[in-house]
């Protein structure tokens, strides 16, 4: 794993947009990106989150979760990349749960 400073400068201004139906997820990740001075919002609703992206507003980088209702990490991230065809976001797919769980 590779930690980053506060002074990832490359880092500095950045728009992260966080997707996470886990308010305390959220709330860690805004902290972590906030630290590195990126500029982040958090959706509890990926459906709001793929709004906000199509809005055209600025967004350099997407944390997705991978279990939420209603729609997946992965499935929001298909959904990201067919509107950002030609302009790709980095998207980054997170889960806070193990191997084992996910096997069910």
């Amino acid at each position: 794993m590779v930690w980053l400073d506060e002074d990832s400068a490359d880092l500095h201004a950045k728009h992260v947009l966080i997707v996470d139906d886990n308010e305390t997820n959220c709330r860690i990740l805004r902290n972590l990106t906030e630290r590195w001075k990126m500029q982040s919002e958090t959706y509890a609703a990926p459906r709001s989150a793929l709004a906000r992206i199509r809005s055209g507003a600025p967004c350099d980088i997407v944390l997705l979760d991978m279990m939420m209702p209603q729609m997946n990490g992965i499935e929001l991230a298909e959904a990201i990349r067919q509107d950002t065809i030609g302009h790709e976001i980095p998207l980054i797919l997170i889960s806070s749960v193990g191997e084992h769980e996910l096997r069910g």
